[in-house]
């Protein structure tokens, strides 16, 4: 995962005048017509895009994401329609319990994954009080940095279930609606990425 902070070599309670100045030696440096090179130079202008952002950069700490910051209605809408594309086929009169079973299926995946995250930070905070000796200090460096990716998951999957949540709730306006099949293909090809993202809850080993 790219570490933006080191990107821009920074430590990760800089302010906002500390990142602003960093982002411009970086930037001088990483230029093309200065010996640098595109790749670096457009890691850095995005380091500097989220951490100069309140907001992408509290996403960013908490969860490790560095796209756009979308709103959870916004999100929402889009998994929705996500649900409404993958249950087309579905027989008439059984349309919205579909989709609605499988927004709850996710919310279920979702959740047991939590619990899941939970348990092995727990294991892994007492394994990390009880390691003493002449390793200890390279064994609580391994075993803060899985912690912190760990908690970085949970956040993660936290916000994804915020939003199941929304779309959920969502149905309500659909409550009697079924969706004509011939936008079918609106639906598959203009959401199919939004369901990606909830496909799986995977986490980081």
């Amino acid at each position: 995962m790219t570490d933006l902070y080191q990107a821009l070599g920074v430590p990760k309670d800089s302010d906002a005048t500390t990142i602003k100045r960093a982002f411009r030696k970086k930037a001088s440096e990483a230029h093309p017509d200065k010996g640098g090179d595109a790749a670096t130079m457009a890691l850095v202008n995005r380091a500097h895009d989220v951490l100069s952002d309140p907001e992408r950069r509290s996403r960013y700490d908490s969860t490790g994401e560095i796209g756009e910051l979308k709103a959870p209605a916004d999100e929402a809408g889009e998994l929705l329609m996500a649900a409404f594309a993958s249950c087309m086929d579905k027989p008439e009169g059984q349309f919205m319990v579909a989709v609605r079973e499988k927004l709850e299926q996710m919310r279920a995946e979702g959740q047991a994954t939590v619990q899941e995250l939970d348990a092995k930070l727990a294991k892994l905070s007492r394994r990390l009080e009880l390691t003493t000796g002449p390793v200890a200090n390279l064994a609580h460096r391994v075993m803060d940095q899985q912690i912190e990716q760990w908690r970085r998951d949970r956040n993660r999957i936290d916000a994804s279930l915020q939003v199941v949540d929304k779309a959920i709730g969502g149905l309500a306006s659909y409550a009697s609606a079924e969706v004509a099949p011939e936008i079918s293909d609106y639906f598959s090809g203009t959401m199919h990425s939004s369901a990606g993202r909830f496909r799986s809850w995977g986490t980081t080993a």
